[in-house]
């Protein structure tokens, strides 16, 4: 069905007398930096909001990098060149919204002579569209026919800054407005 964008996971440690300075730097080499399939960093968010509760535990920035606080540990996750929330069309950003507002839940399925298509309640994204949608890591799926079919951390990133852009909201808020809707999205 395709690979999932990856999102690149940077955990920094920084130092209890110095509040806001990372003791390693998350941009220089011999930091720790992981990439983490669309799947695992969905689902670290999805437990990181459970047990730390709380709209602070998140946060954003206006380009869309998420970080976690977790105690003295902070995780920033910055959407891979794929997964840019620039990158996300309005058929797209409709296609997200089917798939987060669908009372019945989303399925994926294996079409003979079509391809892959994600059906959801009376909807269906055509093959095309399903392929783009993972292609950027805006949903995520297991990929077997019939398996469940979620918008991620990018899809929902991307959405939020989308709406930022059109709505002419200045950026200033645009970090506040993604960390919103992401912990409005995780705590459900």
């Amino acid at each position: 069905m395709g690979t999932f964008t990856n999102l690149i996971a940077r955990h920094a440690l920084f130092t209890s007398y110095r509040k806001n300075i990372y003791n390693i730097d998350p941009n220089i080499r011999g930091a720790a930096m992981t990439l983490s399939p669309m799947s695992e960093a969905t689902e670290l968010v999805r437990q990181h909001v459970a047990a730390y509760g709380g709209p602070r535990a998140i946060g954003a920035e206006p380009y869309g990098a998420v970080t976690m606080s977790q105690g003295d540990t902070r995780i920033r996750m910055e959407p891979g060149m794929d997964a840019r929330p620039s990158l996300l069309t309005r058929r797209q950003a409709d296609d997200l919204l089917l798939l987060a507002y669908s009372a019945t839940g989303a399925r994926v399925a294996h079409e003979q002579a079509k391809g892959w298509t994600i059906h959801a309640g009376f909807s269906r994204i055509p093959p095309a569209a399903t392929e783009n949608l993972v292609k950027h890591g805006w949903v995520v799926t297991t990929g077997t026919d019939g398996a469940s079919v979620t918008v991620s951390l990018a899809g929902i990133v991307a959405l939020t800054w989308r709406h930022c852009k059109t709505a002419k909201i200045p950026n200033s808020q645009w970090g506040d407005a993604i960390a919103e809707s992401v912990y409005d999205a995780f705590s459900a």
